[in-house]
C-alpha cells in the first residue's frame, strides 16, 4: 500500500497552481473542438514533462466501460515560472469539469479536477466578430432564416490572439463577421483556417467603407479579389428595402466604396452601385458590404439589428434554405459519422476468410480425430496410440486450416481511407477525410501522419455527438492518448486483433480542380458535355438533377464526355431514394453476402461502403442533392503517408466526389421542367403531425398548403400535377386534394393525383407572378404515406 500511493500532497500541489478556461471568454458548443487555455505557475522544482487532459468519451461498442481519451502537451517549466498552453479539444458531451494532470515522467506531480463552463448546444447560432470597435457592431443579434423564422444568436469577440488557427475551432461558428479590423495582423495559419473554414461551409460577412485598407489587408490571393475604386456618398433606401419593400423607410447617407468582387452577384444596389456583393466559395459564402458596419449612419438607425438578421439571411449558404435548417436546427458543420464510420470499417479490398470452409474442415477434424480413429485404433487394438495420433492429426489439419486461410493472411497494419470532396464551380475543393486502421494483432497502435496532414481522434460513439452525457458509473478506461504539439500522434490501446480504430485527416493543402459541364434537357433528353479537370480518375460518374439521374460511367482525368440521351432514372427527390435507385440497397438481404463467391462478396462490400457515404453526404445536406451536380468516386489517392508503430503502412484510398454542374431547361423558345424540378414551399403548415423529409410519410392530421413558384418569364402550356398516397387514403376520404382558383381566389376540391391543366386553364390557376397553390387536408389521425405532390412544366418563352 505504501509503494503504491500517489505521491502528490497537498503541499506539493500549492506549489503548483493552474488556472484553465475553455472557449471564448468561457463560450463554445458542444459537438465542436473547443480550445482549452491553461496557466501554470510553477513553485516547487524544474519540470520537464506533459500536460494531460483527460476528456471521457463514452463507452466503445460492446464495451461495458466509460472510455477516456488523454490529450497531452509537452511542456518545460523552470521553477518559479509562469507558462500558458492552448490545447484544441474536441468536447462532445456536456461537461461542467475537466481533470488535469502534471507529469514528469511517469511522475504525477499534479492532479486535479478543474471546473468549466457548460457549453451551447450544437444546434446554437453562434456569431464571431472581429473588430477592433467590438461594442459598435455587437447588435447582431440574429439570424433570419429562407422561410421567415428567426434564430436568436450568441456573439463572441474575436482577436488576433484568439482567433483560431485550426478549421475544427472555427466550425463552432455558423458566421463571421470582419470589420474594422486590421487582416494583416492574423497570421497565415490563422488565414488558411479562415479560407478553410468557407469552403466547408462557412459564412463569412466583410465590412468595408473609410477602412477598407485594414478590413481587406489580408486578402491578397484569389479566395476575394475584384478592383477597388473611390469612396462615394451614396443616399439609398434599399438597406431598409431589405427588411420591408413596401416601406425601406427614410434615405440612409452612406460612406461607400465602389468595390466590384470578382465572380460574385450583387444582394443590394442602389441604381447601378453594388452595396452588397455575394461570393460563393465551395459549400460556403462570402459577403462584402460597400460600407462599415459600425459607423453612422448605420449605428444609429433603429433599425439596424433587423438589418443585419435580414442581411445574413440574404447571403447565408445555400444548404440553410433545406429543411432542417429552417426548423431551427442551423448547426452547419455537424457531421453525422454513422455513415462514415461504417464504410471505414469496411475493407472490401481485403481478403476475408471463408467461414464456411473452415467450419468443413473443422468438422472433418472432428470425425477423423475422434471416431474415426478410435474405430480404426480399436479394431487394431491399438486404442493407446491415440496419446500420439490425436495429436498428429491435429497438427495436420492445422496445417490445412493455415493454408486454406494463406490467402487471406494479413501480418501488418492496413488504413481505409474514405475522402468526401466537394468542388465549386470556380475550381475550389474543399476536402474531408476520415480513415480505420486495421490491426491484425493486439498490443497498443502509435499512429503518426507525415508533415503537411493531421490526424485526429473519430468518435466512436456516434449517437452522443452534441448530447448531454448521462451519469455512467462504469469502470472509466484509457482508451487512446492524443499527442499534441511539434510532433503531433495517437496512441490506442488495448486493441485486439482485428481491431479497425477511427481518425479523422485533414491536409494543409488546399486543392484546386473542376469538373465543367452544361446540359440542356429538352424533350426528355440530357445533351450536352462533361469536361474532368478535376486532378482524379472519375469511375462510377452520375449526373443528378433535383428529379431525375443519368449514368455517365467512367470519366478519366482531362477527358471530355459527350451526353446525348434520355435519363437513366428517376426518384422522389431524396437522398435515399437515389441511392436506393442506383445501388438496389445492398443491405435488403444478410443472406446475400455469406451466400456468394468471393468476387460477389468484394462487390457487395464495395457496394455497401458507397451506399453508406453516399447517405452520409446526403444526410450532411438534410436529405437532398444540392442543385445540379455530379457525383462520381475515385481511386486517386490524395492522402500523405500514415505511419503505425514506426513503419509506413498500406493505404487503400476512395474518394467520393461531387461538383455542380449547369442544366439549362430552355432550347431556342421552348421551356420544360421536369417533375420535382421545381421544389414547393410551405405557406401554411397547420399540422397535428408533420411531415418526414427522408420517408416521404405525412403523419396526423392536418393541412399542408403548398406553394409553387414557376418562373413568370415563360408562358405555360401545360402543367402536370404528380401525387402518390397509401392505397385507400383517397378512396376513404382521409386525404384531400385542392388546387387554388386565381378567378374566384378559393380552393377546388379534386384527385390531383394524376392530373394535368391545359394551356386554356393555365390563367385560371397560376397567377400573374407564375403562383401556383395546392392544399392537402389529411383527416385521418393515423399515418398516411405519400410523396410530396409534384409538377412538371411545359411552356415558351415570353
Amino acid at each position: 500500500m505504501v509503494c503504491n500511493f500517489n505521491p502528490i500532497n497537498a503541499l506539493e500541489e500549492d506549489k503548483i497552481k493552474v488556472k484553465l478556461s475553455a472557449g471564448f471568454d468561457s463560450t463554445y458548443k458542444i459537438g465542436s473542438t473547443v480550445p482549452i487555455n491553461i496557466e501554470i505557475e510553477n513553485n516547487m522544482k524544474n519540470i520537464n514533462g506533459e500536460v494531460q487532459i483527460e476528456m471521457e468519451t463514452g463507452s466503445r461498442p460492446g464495451m461495458n466501460t466509460n472510455t477516456i481519451n488523454l490529450y497531452a502537451q509537452p511542456i518545460s517549466l523552470p521553477l518559479n515560472s509562469t507558462k500558458k498552453l492552448l490545447m484544441n479539444i474536441p468536447i462532445s458531451t456536456y461537461i461542467t469539469k475537466i481533470k488535469v494532470n502534471v507529469f514528469e515522467g511517469k511522475n504525477n506531480v499534479f492532479e486535479k479536477e478543474m471546473s468549466i463552463s457548460g457549453g451551447l448546444s450544437s444546434d446554437s447560432v453562434l456569431i464571431g466578430i472581429l473588430s477592433d470597435d467590438y461594442d459598435s457592431i455587437s447588435y447582431v443579434n440574429s439570424v433570419g432564416m429562407a422561410n421567415g423564422t428567426t434564430l436568436s444568436a450568441k456573439n463572441v469577440k474575436l482577436t488576433e490572439t484568439n482567433f483560431p488557427e485550426d478549421t475544427d475551432v472555427l466550425k463552432m461558428f455558423n458566421n463571421i463577421i470582419i470589420n474594422n479590423f486590421d487582416t494583416s495582423k492574423l497570421s497565415k495559419n490563422q488565414y488558411e483556417a479562415l479560407k478553410k473554414w468557407v469552403f466547408s461551409g462557412g459564412h463569412l460577412i466583410i465590412g468595408t467603407g473609410p477602412s477598407y485598407n485594414k478590413t481587406l489587408a489580408v486578402f491578397k490571393d484569389d479566395f476575394v479579389s475584384g478592383t477597388i475604386g473611390n469612396a462615394a456618398n451614396i443616399s439609398t433606401k434599399e438597406l431598409g428595402g431589405l427588411i420591408a419593400k413596401s416601406n425601406p423607410g427614410n434615405n440612409l447617407q452612406l460612406s461607400a466604396l465602389d468595390i466590384k468582387v470578382k465572380d460574385s452577384t450583387p444582394v443590394i444596389k442602389e441604381g447601378d452601385f453594388v452595396l452588397v456583393h455575394k461570393l460563393e466559395r465551395s459549400r460556403g459564402t462570402v459577403a462584402v458590404a460597400a460600407f462599415d458596419f459600425g459607423l453612422n449612419p448605420i449605428a444609429n438607425w433603429g433599425q439596424k439589428s433587423t438589418f443585419m438578421e435580414k442581411l445574413i439571411g440574404a447571403t447565408l449558404p445555400s444548404y440553410y434554405s433545406l429543411i432542417d435548417y429552417q426548423k431551427g436546427r442551423p448547426s452547419m458543420m455537424m457531421e453525422y459519422l454513422y455513415g462514415v464510420s461504417s464504410a471505414v470499417r469496411n475493407i472490401p479490398e481485403l481478403p476475408m476468410p471463408k467461414g464456411k470452409n473452415l467450419i468443413i474442415i473443422f468438422i472433418i477434424y472432428l470425425i477423423i480425430a475422434a471416431p474415426i480413429n478410435y474405430i480404426i485404433l480399436k479394431k487394431l487394438d491399438k486404442r493407446e496410440l491415440m496419446w500420439a495420433t490425436v495429436p498428429i492429426i491435429s497438427i495436420a489439419f492445422a496445417g490445412i486450416m493455415y493454408a486454406a486461410g494463406l490467402s487471406t493472411r494479413v501480418t501488418e497494419p492496413i488504413v481505409n481511407i474514405i475522402s468526401m470532396i466537394n468542388m465549386d464551380s470556380k475550381g475550389t475543393a474543399s476536402i474531408k477525410s476520415y480513415g480505420g486502421v486495421f490491426t491484425p494483432t493486439k498490443g497498443t497502435m502509435k499512429i503518426e501522419a507525415s508533415a503537411g496532414m493531421h490526424i485526429k481522434t473519430l468518435s466512436e460513439n456516434v449517437y452522443d455527438k452534441g448530447m448531454a452525457s448521462s451519469a455512467n458509473k462504469a469502470p472509466k478506461v484509457v482508451d487512446a492518448k492524443v499527442n499534441l504539439g511539434s510532433k503531433p500522434s495517437i496512441e490506442f490501446y488495448k486493441n485486439g486483433v482485428f481491431s479497425n480504430r477511427l481518425i479523422d485527416i485533414s491536409m494543409d493543402e488546399i486543392k484546386n480542380g473542376q469538373i465543367e459541364g452544361a446540359l440542356n434537357y429538352s424533350n426528355g433528353v440530357f445533351k450536352g458535355t462533361v469536361k474532368n479537370n478535376s486532378g482524379f480518375d472519375l469511375e462510377d460518374c452520375y449526373v443528378i438533377t433535383t428529379s431525375n439521374y443519368i449514368s455517365l460511367g467512367k470519366i478519366k482525368n482531362g477527358e471530355t464526355k459527350e451526353i446525348n440521351e434520355k435519363p437513366t432514372g428517376s426518384y422522389s427527390g431524396y437522398g435515399q431514394d437515389l441511392i436506393s435507385k442506383i445501388y438496389k440497397d445492398p443491405y435488403r438481404s444478410p443472406q446475400q453476402l455469406k451466400n456468394a463467391t468471393d468476387e460477389e462478396a468484394k462487390e457487395l462490400r464495395i457496394t455497401r461502403q458507397k451506399w453508406d457515404v453516399m447517405a452520409n453526404y446526403f444526410q450532411m445536406n438534410m436529405g437532398k442533392p444540392d442543385n445540379q451536380q455530379v457525383v462520381a468516386w475515385s481511386k486517386t489517392p490524395i492522402t500523405k503517408d500514415i505511419i503505425v508503430n514506426g513503419k509506413k503502412v498500406k493505404k487503400i484510398e476512395k474518394s467520393f466526389i461531387t461538383a455542380p454542374i449547369k442544366v439549362t431547361l430552355r432550347n431556342g423558345n421552348t421551356v420544360e421542367y421536369p417533375y420535382g424540378y421545381i421544389r414547393p414551399t410551405y405557406i401554411n403548415n397547420n399540422q397535428k403531425g408533420g411531415y418526414d423529409e427522408y420517408g416521404k410519410v405525412f403523419y396526423g392530421g392536418g393541412t399542408y398548403e403548398l406553394q409553387y413558384q414557376i418562373d413568370n418569364t415563360i408562358n405555360i402550356e401545360q402543367l402536370d400535377i404528380k401525387a402518390n398516397f397509401s392505397s385507400n387514403s383517397i378512396l376513404n376520404k382521409e386525404v384531400k386534394q385542392y388546387i387554388w382558383n386565381v378567378k374566384t381566389s378559393s380552393y377546388e376540391e379534386g384527385n390531383y393525383t394524376s392530373f394535368s391543366i391545359q394551356k386554356d386553364n393555365i390563367a385560371k390557376y397560376v397567377d400573374k407572378d407564375g403562383i401556383f397553390k395546392f392544399k392537402l387536408e389529411i383527416t385521418n389521425t393515423n399515418q398516411v404515406s405519400g410523396e410530396m405532390p409534384s409538377i412538371s412544366v411545359k411552356g415558351s418563352v415570353k
